[in-house]
């Protein structure tokens, strides 16, 4: 009984300690003197990718990881079981069963028996990888803060301004090289522990005492003071100051940061103009164009007017004593030695035209009027300049609109006559081909013939899409899918020896456009791409999501800031110039040789990204390749799914009644037989009085009106609301060749009513009729 209880107690014991083992989170485990594990925690068993603890027993390192890593871990053991000594803190690798990479922090003792001999050991190992990784973050940390500390000394000492930080007592803890040099110091550290007493005579020195001591005890800044100063050469100068307090974490002042500018030239240059302030006052200040003088010897700014300041964007201290070239306020410095040289030659130069950059970095174009003037003894130029960016850029949005109205005019004239013309030429010869066998020698002559007319409505769709009176029917896209199904067809266009890759986002916004003119798009750049790659290289198609603020469209007036979705499309070519780049929307421009190009591709994309409200910018160097960006705005509506639509069951057929109104004889005769052969009954009107005579005459119902949107006397939408008073069911498709602008005067977008544009192929227009009967 004794035994028995003893026994039991030993079971609760062992379960206990079983129970607090496998669930302790670091590795427990114990070997013998052959590394077989003679025990292990859950833990062990779960990074060595046992079920159980159970299935170690009995087993190796060499049963469960990689062999090199296997030895390892034997190596370590052999030393412990043959020295007797622990194995303190050894820092390992391992992997778990699905290959994750970890570090372990492990420790082995020996396992001794009752006599105290070596019988195997015992080993603990604690996963330490976050801690390491931790580790590694912070040191690469430690590296970047000591590599921008070295940038910010750099810069520091490499400021012509005077930046310098000192204690409670006014010593020195840091300064730059402008500093030293003033107060005559080798260097900045010999700056460090001394006090301007140190530098400069008593009473300007404790004139600095003075203004230090109400900067630390009142806490508050001292801004731009003017302070007279002294180099080591007895040189004065006029010191423009701020000195400001230097805090502790706790918000305590410890001391107080200096900046120093030089302004002796602008202060001498003050002085001069005093001389002769009442000769210039009014005519200076009261021009409305920006008036400056500057020394001819040294191109310092002597004085400003206000529009100086307007058109320029920098203050009056900012520019004063300073030279154009050091405000890069030239775009091309060349463009002012030129003007100096006519100056020299001339003694005045009028209207030269330059590119300047203000001081918010945007580049604009300035034309100027000098002359030499004599100011105070010194030769100066007084420059009248006139800002005409604006000008120029209306010029330039001007001519602009000048040619793509001319295009548009051109375009919408011929577009409706053209359109017939192509949708009977196409209809016509679809139904031939489709009565031909494709051996008949006859149908390889009516594919040259649908070959050309599909190139002149491509032609005409182009010409209507640069001037933006194309007809579009946008639908919410996800231009994922869009890229993705296009990926066979683009790899054709762009051959072999191009690589493409397409970078697709997976949180991608939608969009509302026209699917067609989407495909336009990507397909026009990507054939200007392979042009750009005479000997191959790689075509980058990507989508992401972005955000146009107010700074990113200033200077786009057609764009509104908001979500915008950017399609990017890049390749490794030539590049262009910043003159080919300056054109490559205008219809008609090419840069390939006669016959090779119609200078419509580009324009074509300008005007379909226009037409959508987004806007389109290009990135482009000379043997670095270009970039296209177009930003489409975000759509609010959801992704719709797919269709569902059985290819492989051929052009669907009906066995309803169609009334057919359209007042081009051929263009009827084409949609009449094309239905015909689908099994449809037809009825066929000129023009909407015909129409309402045969649906009275008709006994039976009318299902379908196929009718042209603009007919003489009545259009389409006035003649089917006639019909539909005395045919409540009868559904209606629209028709028409005219351009955009011409569609919507009929009102046409606002009724939501089915329509198909001209010209059109017998299947679209198969397809088309069967889903507007089916809706």
């Amino acid at each position: 009984a004794e035994r028995k209880q003893a026994q039991e107690a030993l079971a609760r014991e062992r379960n206990l300690l079983r129970t607090l083992i496998d669930n302790l989170p670091d590795e427990i485990y114990a070997k013998d003197m052959e590394s077989r594990f003679l025990v292990g925690n859950a833990a062990v068993a779960r990074i060595m990718g046992a079920v159980t603890p159970d299935d170690l027993l009995g087993k190796t390192d060499f049963d469960f990881y990689p062999h090199e890593l296997a030895a390892e871990f034997r190596a370590d053991d052999r030393e412990v079981l043959e020295s007797g000594q622990p194995l303190l803190n050894k820092e390992e690798p391992s992997v778990d069963s699905e290959g994750v990479t970890y570090r372990i922090l492990t420790t082995k003792v020996p396992l001794r028996d009752a006599q105290g001999s070596i019988v195997g050991l015992v080993g603990f190992g604690r996963d330490v990888t976050e801690r390491v990784r931790a580790e590694s973050q912070r040191d690469a940390s430690l590296e970047a803060l000591a590599r921008e500390r070295n940038l910010l000394r750099t810069l520091i000492d490499n400021l012509p301004d005077h930046i310098f930080v000192k204690d409670m007592e006014s010593r020195f803890l840091a300064g730059n090289a402008a500093v030293a040099r003033i107060m005559g110091a080798a260097t900045p550290d010999d700056l460090l522990g001394k006090t301007d007493f140190d530098f400069f005579p008593h009473e300007l020195a404790a004139e600095f005492r003075a203004d230090e001591r109400e900067v630390l005890e009142s806490g508050q800044p001292l801004v731009n003071k003017e302070e007279p100063s002294v180099d080591p050469e007895g040189i004065a100068h006029r010191i423009l100051t701020t000195k400001v307090p230097l805090r502790d974490a706790q918000g305590n002042t410890v001391g107080l940061v200096g900046i120093g500018r030089d302004v002796t030239d602008r202060v001498q240059a003050e002085e001069a103009l005093r001389a002769s302030e009442e000769r210039f006052a009014i005519a200076f200040r009261s021009n409305p164009n920006a008036v400056a003088i500057n020394y001819l010897e040294t191109g310092r700014y002597v004085d400003i007017n206000d529009s100086f300041v307007s058109m320029y964007g920098y203050d009056r201290d900012e520019v004063i004593a300073r030279t154009p070239l050091e405000l890069s306020l030239w775009e091309e410095p060349e463009q002012r030695d030129e003007l100096m040289r006519a100056l020299a030659e001339q003694g005045v130069v009028r209207d030269f035209q330059f590119a300047f950059r203000p001081k918010s970095g945007e580049l604009g174009t300035a034309r100027l009027s000098a002359g030499l003037i004599e100011l105070g003894g010194e030769p100066c130029i007084l420059a009248v300049t006139n800002d005409i960016t604006e000008q120029i850029r209306l010029e330039e949005q001007l001519r602009q609109a000048q040619r793509m109205e001319a295009v548009g005019q051109l375009t919408g004239g011929i577009a409706h006559d053209f359109n017939n013309l192509l949708t009977a030429i196409l209809g016509f010869t679809h139904l031939m081909q489709s009565e031909l066998s494709p051996a008949d020698p006859l149908y390889a002559l009516t594919e040259r013939i649908v070959y050309s007319g599909e190139r002149a409505a491509s032609l005409t769709s182009q010409l209507l899409a640069f001037s933006r009176k194309q007809m579009i029917q946008p639908k919410v896209l996800d231009l994922n899918t869009v890229i993705s199904d296009m990926d066979q067809m683009l790899q054709r266009v762009i051959g072999e020896d191009v690589e493409m890759r397409t970078v697709l986002a997976p949180d991608l916004w939608p969009v509302k456009m026209d699917p067609t003119q989407v495909e336009q798009i990507i397909v026009n750049i990507a054939v200007n791409a392979r042009h750009a790659m005479p000997r191959g290289g790689k075509l980058t198609i990507e989508v992401s999501n972005t955000v146009l603020d107010e700074d990113a469209v200033a200077d786009r007036p057609e764009t509104e800031p908001g979500e915008y979705v950017q399609l990017a499309i890049t390749d490794t070519g030539v590049g262009m110039s910043d003159e080919v780049m300056a054109q490559i929307f205008e219809p008609f421009f090419t840069t390939r040789e006669v016959g090779q190009g119609t200078g419509l591709g580009l324009s074509t994309v300008y005007g379909i990204v226009k037409q959508n409200h987004g806007d389109i910018r290009v990135h482009s160097q000379v043997g670095q390749g270009t970039t296209f960006k177009i930003y489409i705005p975000r759509a609010r509506e959801a992704t719709p799914s797919p269709p569902d639509r059985d290819q492989a069951a051929g052009l669907p057929r009906g066995t309803e009644t169609v009334l057919v109104v359209e007042d081009d004889p051929n263009v009827q005769d084409l949609i009449a037989n094309m239905l015909r052969m689908q099994g449809y009954t037809v009825l066929q009107a000129a023009n909407a009085r015909e129409a309402l005579r045969l649906a009275d005459e008709h006994g039976g119902d009318l299902h379908l009106l196929l009718s042209d949107l603009v007919l003489p006397g009545m259009n389409g939408i006035e003649l089917a609301g006639r019909l539909a008073a005395t045919n409540p069911g009868i559904k209606v498709l629209l028709t028409s060749g005219y351009t955009a602008d011409v569609i919507e005067r009929h009102g046409m977008p606002s009724h939501g009513i089915p329509f198909i544009e001209k010209p059109f192929s017998p299947s679209d227009m198969a397809r088309k009729v069967r889903d507007v009967l089916d809706e």
